[in-house]
């Protein structure tokens, strides 16, 4: 899915002056696999096809929101218990929640390098780039805001 489309004009510097040859365009665009095991075989046909900049590849999970709850959900319990057992080490009990709030984080995503990328490609023979799959993690982190008694 095309998501971006950019053009601008491009220019070769004659003398002293900028002479105008043409337009360069550059597309973004996205694509969701499923099946894994091709995401070496779309970038290679990318690179293949004249991509010369691949970035912001990311692998995630389609029910991603659901164990995000879920995460929040355990992660409020970390955060109560903690703060009980601080209040305890301090004589003291929770007395009530004030405030629970989620605390964003944010990441980066890398790029690959093409060059690179089709380097590898010939090199295996007319292979495509070897992409290794992984565990997700999916972490959340709270501020859990307590009175004591």
């Amino acid at each position: 899915m095309t998501t971006g489309l950019y053009l601008s004009q491009d220019y070769e510097v004659s003398g002293n002056q900028r002479v105008p040859r043409g337009f360069v365009d550059r597309h973004t665009i996205v694509v969701r696999l499923d099946d894994i095991s091709r995401a070496g075989e779309v970038l290679t046909v990318a690179v293949g096809a004249g991509a010369t900049n691949i970035s912001g590849i990311r692998f995630d999970r389609r029910d991603r929101e659901a164990l995000e709850e879920e995460a929040l959900k355990q992660a409020v319990g970390v955060a109560r218990a903690r703060a009980d057992a601080l209040a305890a080490g301090a004589g003291k009990t929770v007395d009530r929640v004030l405030r629970v709030a989620e605390e964003r984080v944010a990441f980066e995503t890398g790029a690959l390098n093409p060059r690179l990328m089709a380097a590898q490609s010939e090199s295996l023979a007319g292979g495509s780039v070897p992409v290794a799959s992984g565990e997700i993690e999916i972490r959340m982190r709270v501020v859990l805001t307590a009175t004591l008694r």
